[in-house]
C-alpha cells in the first residue's frame, strides 16, 4: 500500500481515538463537552497538529511526556483514588486539579498565558498555527509543574 495512503489511515485512526476519548466518561472529556459545542470541539481537534505532537513525544522530558499522554495526575485525582491529600503542594488549595496546578496556582507566578485550546491546556497539544517558541514555553511549564509535583509527592531532591 502506498505510504501516503497508510499515513492517512493512521492519522484517521488517531482522530477516531481522540473522538472516542472526547465522547467518553473521563472527567476532562465531560468538562470539555460541558464547556463547548460539538462544532467547537471538532474545530479544535481539526486544528491540533498531531504530527508535531507525535514528534514532541520523542524529544520531550518524562514529565512533559506524562502531560502529553494524559498520564499526569493531580492531587485531587490521587485523593479520590488512593485517599492521599487533595491539597496543592504550593498554595494548599483544596481539590487541586491539573487546571489549578497548570494555570491558576499562585505558586507558579511566571507561567505562560493560559492557552485558549482545551487540548493544549490539558495535554499540551498545540494548534497548528501556534509558533514553536510558544508551544515550547507552554509544554515546558506544564512539565515543570508535573516534575515539581513528582518531587513533592515522592520526597525527591530538586
Amino acid at each position: 500500500m502506498n505510504k501516503l495512503i497508510c499515513s492517512y489511515f493512521v492519522h484517521q485512526w488517531r482522530r477516531n481515538c481522540l473522538d472516542a476519548w472526547a465522547s467518553g466518561p473521563r472527567h476532562e472529556a465531560a468538562r470539555w463537552r460541558q464547556s463547548s459545542t460539538e462544532a467547537q470541539r471538532q474545530a479544535e481537534i481539526n486544528g491540533v497538529d498531531l504530527a508535531r505532537v507525535r514528534g514532541a513525544i520523542h524529544t520531550c522530558t518524562a514529565s512533559e511526556r506524562a502531560v502529553m499522554l494524559g498520564s499526569a495526575v493531580s492531587p485531587c485525582w490521587l485523593h479520590r483514588s488512593q485517599g492521599s491529600s487533595s491539597l496543592c503542594p504550593w498554595c494548599s488549595c483544596n481539590w487541586a486539579m491539573l487546571e489549578h496546578l497548570f494555570w491558576q496556582c499562585p505558586g507558579w507566578p511566571h507561567r505562560p498565558m493560559t492557552p485558549s485550546s482545551f487540548l493544549q491546556q490539558r495535554f499540551g497539544w498545540p494548534p497548528a498555527s501556534q509558533p514553536s517558541n510558544i508551544v515550547h514555553q507552554i509544554l515546558h511549564h506544564m512539565g515543570e509543574v508535573i516534575a515539581g509535583l513528582w518531587n513533592q509527592r515522592h520526597n525527591l531532591e530538586v
